[in-house]
């Protein structure tokens, strides 16, 4: 019997071994390389996209949006910083015309305030802003609504106000979107002083010669008398009364044109707000010099009620 053995297997030379390494070494360097590529790729489509939404008009809109909503909890809170921080470094007016509505607001102490921003018209006012302020004082049965326009300018990622002003009104639109509240309102003109007592303030121009303090103890009694007649009709907790000369009489809380009556026929005590609609008449302009009585800024004369 013939035994036969099956022949041995082939040896792999050490030039085909040689070429397998490197084939698998170029493959997983082609396989990380893919990865690093792609990797890249991803960031940079990601940083596109960060770009291009910093620079969009709907990222613009919801910064001025918080941008307000921070200004809004800036003055609730006493927050001068805080109010002015947005406002463009180089609008020395507007800066100092903020400070003034700050120190105003602040004396008013309102329970209420908000500010809402939106573009108003991208496509012909790509660098305004339509803000509407919700206010409410003491004085108020309710909330007021005015509109204002700001304009803006975009600094990396912020948006900073470099105007604020009362809504001009394009195509009408002032007008409906005011609710309340009517236009020149004193705080957003000229620079005031108060003093406050048993829920009533008396507020004057600081350039003016009234010391609120001398009127506070007639308006408390007269805010007591009015409140005992206001019975159980719609009531705010408190009065606001503001010393005008004139001319702010004829314009403060007004429409923006002065009353036609002729010089010292016009009461000398106006509502801001009309009692039918807005119940509690919290709001008053008083004007202490009468034209009637006194002549239009002279001083009042001795024993007269002038002034």
């Amino acid at each position: 019997m013939i035994e036969t053995q099956a022949p041995p297997p082939p040896q792999r030379s050490r030039a085909g071994l040689a070429v397998g390494i490197v084939l698998l070494v170029f493959a997983v360097l082609g396989a990380l390389i893919a990865v690093i590529i792609q990797a890249d790729a991803g960031a940079r489509a990601k940083q596109a996209q960060r770009t291009s939404a910093s620079h969009s008009p709907l990222d613009v809109e919801r910064v001025a949006q918080a941008v307000a909503g921070k200004r809004a909890k800036a003055l609730l809170a006493g927050d001068e910083q805080g109010w002015l921080a947005d406002l463009d470094p180089a609008a020395s007016d507007l800066i100092a015309a903020e400070k003034q509505r700050f120190a105003n607001l602040r004396q008013l102490a309102p329970p209420v305030f908000s500010l809402d921003a939106s573009y108003f018209d991208r496509g012909t006012h790509p660098n305004a802003l339509f803000v509407q302020q919700v206010l409410q004082l003491s004085s108020d049965v309710r909330p007021t609504r005015n509109t204002f326009e700001w304009n803006f300018r975009v600094a990396g990622d912020r948006v900073l106000i470099t105007r604020a002003e009362a809504f001009p009104g394009y195509g009408g639109l002032t007008s409906d979107a005011d609710s309340g509240a009517t236009r020149n309102v004193p705080w957003d003109s000229v620079a005031l002083r108060s003093a406050t007592a048993a829920h009533v303030t008396v507020l004057a121009p600081v350039a003016s010669r009234w010391d609120p303090q001398t009127y506070l103890p007639a308006a408390v009694r007269a805010a007591g008398l009015v409140r005992s007649l206001w019975m159980n009709r719609p009531a705010a907790p408190g009065f606001s009364v503001f010393l005008a000369d004139d001319q702010q009489f004829a314009t403060w809380f007004a429409s923006g044109e002065k009353e036609k009556a002729p010089l010292g026929t016009r009461s000398s005590v106006r509502w801001s707000m009309p009692t039918a609609r807005s119940g509690w008449p919290g709001r008053t302009v008083l004007c202490p010099v009468p034209a009637k009585q006194c002549g239009r800024n002279g001083p009042p004369a001795p024993g007269s009620s002038c002034g």
